[in-house]
């Protein structure tokens, strides 16, 4: 992918993810107008900077977003939280082992108990 069309990349993300149009304005690399559906509609590219003027005729879209974005971080928070019970809460869900003899082939044989 040529380096012009990685500056503007995060944004057709962000504009399919939305379900907004976007438009990039830069003076100093590049400019984008993309629709809702990802798709770039103009687009100026000047290394050195410079100016430029971009029309196009795109819907605004709906703006309802994915489910992440409707609902919000709680996604995260409840990954941070699952994060620190595995690390600390661990030891609740621990397995106790007693009674063991030896099995077929030479294995262990258990009885296991679950303790809280």
């Amino acid at each position: 992918m040529p380096l012009e069309h990685k500056h503007y990349t995060h944004v057709v993300f962000r504009a399919v993810e939305n379900r907004v149009a976007m438009v990039k304005a830069d003076g100093g690399y590049n400019s984008a107008i993309i629709d809702p559906y990802g798709r770039i509609h103009a687009l100026a590219v000047f290394p050195e900077g410079g100016g430029a003027t971009l029309v196009a005729d795109i819907p605004i879209g709906s703006g309802k977003g994915t489910l992440t974005t409707r609902l919000g971080d709680w996604m995260g928070w409840l990954g941070l939280a699952g994060l620190v019970f595995f690390a600390f809460g661990s030891g609740w869900l621990e397995k106790r082992v007693s009674g063991c003899r030896p099995g077929p082939r030479g294995r262990p044989w258990c009885r296991a108990r679950f303790t809280r």
